[in-house]
């Protein structure tokens, strides 16, 4: 018995290595050049539209409208569409006062049987006018240099969609720490695959795509599914180029978004993220959920093994420092990229939750239900 554990130790261990040493190489070979004077002029006479779709997000309005008036991005180039998915709170009336003041923010309220996110930056672009559309959540707080930064990639014609950095920020609270350095691996696993041309995640917190690329597959994100507007935005990027994709790394696009400060909302916001998972049809993007999921299930299935005696005890242990292992150096590359260095050790804590957490999270957004703003699935 001992042996067959072995053998899908070293199995499972090996492609992970490769998967993590692959995600390694692509953050170092993401293009980091200086833009030059000549291709930042091109972008500055590009419209952009910035679309935010929100449901009772008002205490967080206030300050993703002040970041958005703050860009440093030629007036009159950009546009600021936040577009109501039906909210119950004062978010609405925020806006409007402020648009009052500011010509470039524009508030939409989603028609009465359009509800859901991916509808609600679908009727969003109806109304745009830029020739590129950046994503982000009512929830997030911007760099001035956020606009400027992130159209830089489309210096290239042929570039589709364009993936920023995104951090958890502040994270004071043990909860919210065991979050950040999370969301770190999720953010450099994003990044890193990119790099090699090989993309197996995207975050709507901080995206950019051609306005021409999303009309043409805005009605292909499985409207049904009531999440994954942007996993599913990469699936379709995906199918028309692999090296039309691309990441911005560099500073002054970084995004940061709060952790959940309750227990119960993580869960379900996870889960959440975790039930599209069934949906995905790339390859890539499947061999890595489902690799990282096998791994992580082998380590609990090794615990329980070990306590039985079916095999040493120290077979177990072994497989969790060897996952620590491959992992660190991407979360300390991650950590120096986004001037977090104290994140680390949190780390050490992570690794031991993290094939718990993985597994119910997985199996539970899979075959349960969650609430989200206030909705069921």
């Amino acid at each position: 018995m001992a042996s067959i554990w072995l053998v899908l130790a070293i199995i499972l261990g090996l492609a992970y290595l490769l998967l993590m040493a692959s995600i390694l190489v692509g953050w170092f070979k993401i293009n980091k050049e200086v833009i030059t004077s000549e291709i930042a002029d091109k972008k500055a006479e590009i419209k952009v539209s910035v679309l935010i779709a929100f449901r009772n997000e008002a205490p967080h309005l206030p300050n993703i409208l002040e970041d958005l008036i703050q860009q440093n991005y030629p007036v009159g180039l950009s546009e600021f569409i936040l577009i109501n998915d039906h909210s119950s709170d004062k978010g609405p009336a925020i806006i409007e006062k402020c648009q009052q003041q500011h010509s470039a923010i524009r508030l939409l309220n989603s028609p009465p049987d359009e509800k859901g996110k991916k509808k609600a930056l679908r009727y969003g672009l109806s109304f745009s006018q830029g020739e590129i559309i950046l994503f982000t959540d009512a929830d997030c707080r911007l760099s001035p240099d956020w606009i400027s930064t992130m159209v830089q990639s489309f210096s290239d014609p042929s570039c589709i969609l364009c993936q920023g950095p995104v951090m958890i920020s502040p994270a004071k609270t043990l909860l919210a720490k065991l979050q950040q350095i999370e969301f770190l691996s999720l953010m450099m696993s994003a990044a890193g695959s990119i790099g090699i041309r090989q993309g197996i995640l995207v975050s709507g917190a901080n995206l950019a795509v051609s306005k021409k690329f999303y009309q043409k597959v805005s009605l292909e994100l499985k409207d049904h599914i009531n999440t994954g507007d942007d996993m599913f935005l990469l699936e379709q990027a995906k199918k028309e180029q692999n090296s039309n994709i691309y990441y911005c790394r560099q500073s002054g696009a970084i995004v940061s978004t709060p952790p959940m400060q309750k227990g119960i909302k993580l869960w379900n916001q996870r889960k959440r993220w975790s039930s599209k998972s069934i949906n995905y049809q790339d390859n890539g993007i499947l061999f890595s959920a489902f690799l990282v999921l096998l791994l992580n299930l082998l380590i609990l299935l090794s615990l329980l093994a070990a306590i039985f005696n079916v095999i040493p005890p120290h077979f177990p242990v072994i497989l969790w420092i060897f996952k620590a292992a491959v992992e660190f150096p991407i979360i300390m590359a991650g950590c120096n990229f986004y001037r977090i260095p104290r994140a680390v050790f949190s780390f050490p804590l992570a690794q031991l939750i993290y094939p718990f957490y993985v597994v119910f999270v997985a199996f539970n957004g899979v075959f349960g239900s969650f609430n989200w703003k206030d909705r069921k699935r």
